[in-house]
């Protein structure tokens, strides 16, 4: 089993498994292969969030870097799901506010997928008090933020949520409109090529990646 204090890398193996997973979603499966999950997935996905935690908290000191509420679990929660399947297929790390969903809060994420791996930071689901304060806080320091959003976007992180059907903001500067007029609000990188992430220098992409969006973060949540 990986150490939880050093991240060497995903294994080849764990891809397989998420891939296998995803033709078999059951119970029997996942108990004859759970070692595999554990060794290829879970362990090194936990050892990358702690290696992650101080760069996080410098972003956001009220960050949870608890394991428990920073990385995602195997089993689903299907109680109010119309996906029933019991498994993800994924894995993920996020660092949010303790007790925030995955889905509504602005957070920063890494995940693994039998399709690639990808990385970023944003709000997925709608959140109208949240996108409220954001809208706000572009308005109030637009050059800033225009600064800082090109950075990530120049970093490899697309611009994503869904947009408004009309301009919501007519006499706003027309810069401002693409991230303005959407319901959430996000950044992402996605790769399809999983040979980086069974590197150890993984992390070192993360950290860099993360320190690009700690201004465009900071802004946003009106921590500076």
């Amino acid at each position: 089993m990986a150490q939880l204090s050093t991240f060497t890398g995903f294994t080849a193996d764990g891809y397989r498994f998420l891939m296998e997973l995803e033709f078999n979603n059951e119970k029997a499966f996942v108990d004859a292969n759970r070692q595999r999950y554990y060794d290829g997935v879970r362990d090194p996905m936990r050892a990358l969030a702690m290696e992650l935690s101080q760069t996080a908290l410098d972003i956001d000191p009220l960050f949870n870097t608890n394991l428990m509420g920073v990385v995602s679990r195997l089993n689903r929660d299907t109680r109010f799901s119309a996906n029933k399947l019991p498994y993800r297929n994924h894995a993920w790390l996020c660092f949010k506010h303790r007790g925030e969903s995955v889905g509504e809060c602005f957070g920063l994420y890494f995940e693994i997928q039998p399709a690639g791996y990808g990385y970023g930071v944003g709000i997925y689901s709608p959140n109208t008090e949240l996108m409220a304060a954001f809208r706000a806080r572009i308005q109030a320091k637009p050059t800033a933020f225009l600064k800082y959003a090109k950075a990530v976007e120049n970093a490899g992180m697309h611009l994503e949520g869904d947009m408004f059907k009309r301009d919501r903001f007519k006499d706003a500067d027309e810069r401002l409109k693409p991230y303005l007029n959407r319901k959430s609000l996000g950044w992402s990188f996605f790769c399809p090529n999983v040979k980086r992430t069974l590197e150890p220098e993984l992390k070192d992409d993360l950290i860099a990646a993360f320190n690009t969006i700690k201004p465009l973060y900071r802004l946003l949540c009106g921590l500076e």
